[in-house]
């Protein structure tokens, strides 16, 4: 149950990492950062949050794999994420 556990939490720690520096970069160049970061930042980890709750509420009830859905949600929102922030990160920052 470890293993898994420990899948999912990289899974949840990747977009939420992705996700928050992309938009760090694009809110630290506003005039009420403190606001706009939270503003811009929590509808985007929705996906993010769901998919872990959903798959470590199964690990934790026993289940001996996390279900496919929140996996494959976890996964696909990492790769939009990490590649949304690989290909406009410098432009985020030259803006």
């Amino acid at each position: 149950m470890a293993l898994p556990l420990a899948g999912v939490t990289a899974l949840g720690s990747l977009g939420l990492c992705s996700a928050g520096t992309l938009f760090g970069a694009i809110a630290v160049r506003t005039r009420f950062r403190e606001v706009m970061l939270p503003l811009l930042l929590l509808p985007l980890l929705v996906p993010v949050i769901s998919g872990s709750v959903r798959a470590t509420g199964a690990l934790l009830e026993g289940a001996e794999t996390p279900p496919f859905e929140p996996i494959q949600l976890l996964i696909v929102t990492d790769v939009a994420y990490l590649v949304l922030g690989f290909l406009g990160f410098e432009y985020v920052l030259d803006e």
